[in-house]
């Protein structure tokens, strides 16, 4: 796939547009699933109906469409109802950090998310969050919206907090906020609004100072909902929560936030008519372990409608092809449009997944989108046998055989890297690791590529899992002198970045805690990867992990506690729970945990 040189950012952003337009262009079938969606929409913001059950799950494999799904309902909902007062949070949980992502976390991912769709206040709740980050000796970043907000807001009522807060500046990213906290109390205890809401809530402001982390954490679900609750009422709201991913999150988090924020919100008479949540997974929804056994109303039965989507169906896939066809003929590209039509049939072979119990054949539509990729890629040399086979598995072993050579090579080293963005990939350039190409060329390269999908951060990118996967796959088959050439190149320039980028505590107040976290976690990924791909061992790849986290002996604990459960689970698969050689990262949490020990012992004396 040679890239074509040159370019500005008008030229990506214009391969960002054609590639959404493709996408939603090249959208078909899921006709009742559209309809069920929309009406579930409606019925939300409806002030004389409410949905049925205020909860919509669709669950089935990856790749088959339900982000998709989601994204052109409510895409085609905005121009039906320009004028709707919907709050729209899509809140997208499928990553390999959803499982060790706590509660608060994810409560706190989805205040931020609200707060830039309202710009609003949700005092109670934020001063209970600010109040157990304090309890948890946790910095708290000016960064967030929600933060700088609510401390906005203690200074319109003060004079001396409010110049104590504009001392602070713009610039200064973390904030102590212990000695904030008391002014902001007295704020609190003297808004009506708030000190109901705390009492509603079982929350005492005179003793809050009194509780200890854990018991301040274990309110936060309910109160987010309690609050947002009576936002929806006060301002005649509606509010719509797009979970993606879901199934993904801990058992421990999905109880929080079903026992506390899902049922605050859902069940209540009055919010639950302004409110409703669409899970999306590859797993059917079940929570019957969080029933109250004192209730005859459950989860399963009666809150949640359960929608399984299958792969495309015959007819879907040659409404596929149609779609492609017109599109072509539109951007005035009758070549692409013959050979799509004179290959049609070996594309929808090569798409075939599996087969109904009743015969029915099921195509995904990821492997159709690779399709056309190949016949772009080749475009009048394209032959079926040759680039894409006759099965799903044949089509990604030859997409990857037959691309440029260049192109490959950027495409194993990126997904080796995991999430990658322009700083990491000029490191790999002036190491002669990957092909040349500008910062614009890069951005090409992500926007041309329906698989290249944005991670955590903007102009930060990830493959999707489907081509992850099949990447992390080719390489591991690779043969022998294939492997050791990746080894010498790709290994070792990303352990040389990483080496560089994590230096230790000494410049974390350069880099942020923030962006210091974030290339850790970057790092272990990376190493991760590369041990399941064979381009380095699991013990040294874990040697490497301690080794940057003994260069933070006093930092972010949580976060490296998360790690090392990772890496225990990885080692954990690989050689059994038996194993002596799980010893190696029980070592490792042991000693982390006998930092933060450290640590405490010399706060405490």
């Amino acid at each position: 796939m040679a890239r074509k040189k040159g370019g500005n950012r008008n030229s990506y952003t214009t391969q960002q547009e054609r590639r959404e337009l493709r996408a939603r262009e090249l959208f078909t079938d899921r006709r009742e699933e559209r309809r069920t969606l929309a009406r579930f929409f409606e019925d939300i913001i409806a002030e004389d109906r409410q949905p049925e059950r205020p909860i919509i799950s669709f669950y089935g494999i990856g790749g088959v469409g339900k982000s998709t799904l989601v994204s052109y309902v409510w895409d085609e909902f905005e121009k039906n109802h320009p004028d709707h007062d919907a709050i729209y949070i899509n809140l997208d949980v499928d990553s390999d950090k959803a499982e060790d992502i706590s509660a608060v976390q994810l409560l706190w991912n989805l205040r931020t998310m609200i707060f830039q769709a309202t710009e609003s206040s949700l005092l109670g709740f934020d001063f209970v969050y600010l109040k157990y980050m304090e309890k948890s000796n946790e910095e708290v970043s000016l960064d967030d919206g929600p933060v700088r907000h609510f401390f906005e807001s203690m200074a319109k009522r003060s004079g001396v907090f409010g110049s104590l807060f504009r001392g602070l500046g713009t610039m200064i990213e973390i904030l102590p906020i212990g000695n904030m906290m008391s002014r902001a109390l007295r704020h609190m205890q003297e808004r009506e609004r708030e000190r109901s809401l705390m009492e509603s809530m079982g929350i005492d402001l005179n003793s809050i100072d009194q509780w200890r982390a854990g018991d301040i954490e274990r309110k936060l679900p309910g109160l987010l909902a309690e609050d947002l609750g009576m936002f929806l009422v006060e301002n005649n709201r509606s509010f719509i929560l797009v979970l993606d991913g879901y199934e993904r999150v801990s058992k421990k988090t999905e109880r929080a936030i079903v026992e506390g924020f899902m049922a605050s919100l859902l069940l209540d008479e009055e919010y639950s008519k302004r409110a409703g949540v669409v899970l999306l997974g590859r797993e059917r929804t079940n929570w019957a372990a969080y029933d109250d056994p004192n209730d005859d109303a459950r989860w399963n039965e009666h809150f949640i409608d359960h929608r399984h989507l299958l792969g495309l169906k015959e007819e879907d896939v040659h409404e596929y092809i149609e779609a492609g066809l017109k599109l072509y003929q539109r951007e005035g590209n009758a070549a692409l449009g013959f050979l799509l039509k004179q290959h049609a049939t070996a594309i929808q072979r090569a798409c075939r997944e599996s087969t109904g119990p009743d015969g029915t054949q099921f195509y995904h539509p990821f492997y159709l989108d690779i399709c056309l990729e190949a016949l772009e890629t080749h475009t009048n040399d394209f032959d079926p046998a040759k680039h894409i086979g006759r099965t799903p598995k044949e089509l990604m072993n030859r997409f990857f055989r037959y691309m440029d050579e260049e192109e490959l090579s950027l495409h194993i080293t990126l997904a080796m890297a995991v999430e990658f963005d322009w700083e990491l990939v000029s490191f790999l350039q002036s190491k002669n690791v990957i092909p040349a190409l500008t910062h614009t060329e890069f951005l090409q390269f992500a926007a041309a590529h329906s698989y290249v999908l944005n991670a955590d951060k903007i102009d930060t990118f990830r493959f999707n899992r489907l081509i992850h996967e099949s990447l992390k796959t080719y390489v591991y088959t690779l043969a022998h002198d294939q492997k050791l050439a990746l080894r010498r190149s790709v290994m070792a320039a990303l352990l040389l970045y990483y080496d560089e980028l994590l230096p230790g505590s000494s410049r974390i107040t350069e880099l942020g805690v923030r962006t210091t976290m974030r290339m850790y976690s970057r790092a272990n990924m990376m190493l991760m990867c590369t041990a399941e791909s064979d381009l380095i061992s699991l013990d040294d790849a874990y040697a490497r992990s301690q080794r940057w986290a003994h260069r933070y002996p006093d930092d972010f604990y949580q976060l490296r506690l998360t790690w090392n459960r990772k890496w225990l689970k990885m080692y954990a698969m690989k050689y059994g729970r038996k194993s002596k050689k799980i010893r190696i990262p029980v070592e490792g949490w042991m000693d982390t945990v006998e930092d933060m020990l450290t640590r405490a012992r010399g706060m405490l004396f």
